[in-house]
């Protein structure tokens, strides 16, 4: 497939916007992370912590692909594509966005 073609088919169809994958269970964990925070102990608030933390990771990929998404439509007919966020690290992930 040509970029073009990647970029029309992307753009005819919303599913393949950035978007959470599951939003459901990102709606669990957050209400997870409630109940945890709320039993006012020091585990319940470093588990609200660090669910708070993957959560946020998550929304910030989001947020980059987006802007991704955006650049290239404006650049459009221009190619413009980027190296992958899977395996970079939460300060990595700040500095790109």
């Amino acid at each position: 497939m040509t970029y073009k073609e990647e970029i029309i088919n992307k753009l005819n169809d919303q599913n393949k916007w950035p978007n959470f994958e599951q939003p459901g269970f990102m709606d669990k964990l957050n209400a997870i992370a409630e109940e945890s925070y709320e039993l006012n102990t020091v585990s319940g608030h470093l588990a609200a912590l660090l669910i708070y933390h993957q959560l946020t990771e998550k929304i910030i990929v989001i947020l980059i692909d987006s802007c991704l998404f955006h650049t290239q439509l404006v650049l459009f007919p221009l190619e413009y594509k980027r190296k992958g966020l899977k395996k970079k690290m939460f300060g990595r992930l700040i500095s790109e966005l």
